[in-house]
């Protein structure tokens, strides 16, 4: 049996830590909350998630602040950054990435749009499978 893989969820709103958790936890993920970058940073020290979902402006330690100090841990090196915001601006995108954000999200975020970029950055093709992929057309009898 396989170790389900771990997400960090870090947001300063509880409600939507809770849904995309029940989510990410119907897909097979071990979910890990944080209402603070603070909070987060020592849950990524302490618990290695293979990804982080992290909301760009939260109190204590911004998105941006923490994917740094992410990106300053060597033996971090393979977890994969997801900000999420509801601010759509350009230059927040640039900066996440030069913060070391793999990816940046736009809330609200749609469950698929998650799940499928979560797939790609993870290389976890089963995880998309229960909700997009309907089952085969059943061949006609003969």
């Amino acid at each position: 049996m396989s170790v389900p893989k771990k997400v960090l969820i870090i947001d300063d709103d509880a409600e939507y830590r809770q849904l995309i958790g029940e989510v990410l936890q119907l897909e097979g993920w071990r979910v890990l909350e944080a209402g603070d970058g603070e909070a987060g940073l020592e849950l990524v020290s302490k618990d290695r998630p293979d990804v982080v979902l992290c909301d760009l402006l939260m109190p204590r330690s911004n998105g941006f602040l923490v994917c740094r100090k992410i990106r300053g841990d060597f033996t971090l090196r393979h977890t994969k950054i997801i900000v999420t915001s509801g601010r759509d601006y350009d230059s927040d995108r640039l900066a996440a990435r030069e913060a070391g954000a793999d990816e940046y999200l736009t809330k609200p975020i749609k469950p698929y749009d998650l799940l499928a970029l979560i797939a790609r950055l993870t290389d976890e093709t089963t995880i998309i499978t229960q909700q997009s992929v309907p089952p085969p057309p059943k061949p006609p009898h003969t």
